[in-house]
């Protein structure tokens, strides 16, 4: 059962989405196996990445009806809370994987992702949405829905979780 996560941390990179003050409350503290890329929601270097992190989220839900605004993302996860997830590389992608998600260029896309948002209570959040594009693509991602809330409730030191 191992390998089947240690298989995917070794394809995969980790990324957190938030603001500045949430990655420094958590991140100065904590020491990750793995590193971590930071994407700060309010540079504008950031807009290609959240826009694949819209378009894997339609990817998900959106044949569920379900799949959210870019103001709610942006609003409702990104600046209250944190979004944490794993991504590839597009290069190790298929061109039918690429295709799917609508990226052919050299860069990173986001396979899962978890977000949280802070309720009152020490460590105390709010489970907003876990995705994954396990089930979506050819590339073999068995584990990844799991693995990414574990680290994120580890990472973001949660205690409470409602949701």
């Amino acid at each position: 059962m191992l390998d089947k996560y240690s298989y995917l941390l070794q394809k995969l990179e980790a990324f957190v989405v938030c603001d500045q003050k949430t990655w420094f409350q958590y991140f100065n503290k904590f020491k990750t196996p793995f590193p971590i890329k930071y994407i700060n929601p309010l540079k504008q270097d950031s807009a290609e990445f959240i826009d694949a992190i819209i378009k894997m989220d339609q990817l998900s839900f959106g044949d569920q009806g379900m799949s959210m605004e870019k103001w709610v993302l942006f609003d409702c996860a990104m600046m209250p809370g944190f979004i944490f997830g794993f991504m590839i590389n597009t290069n190790h992608l298929s061109k039918n994987d690429q295709a799917r998600c609508g990226t052919t260029q050299t860069g990173y896309f986001p396979l899962s992702m978890y977000i949280a948002i802070p309720t009152p209570g020490k460590n105390s959040w709010f489970g907003h949405n876990l995705a994954s594009l396990n089930s979506k693509l050819e590339e073999s991602l068995s584990g990844l829905g799991l693995l990414t809330k574990a680290y994120a409730l580890e990472l973001f030191q949660v205690q409470t979780l409602t949701g």
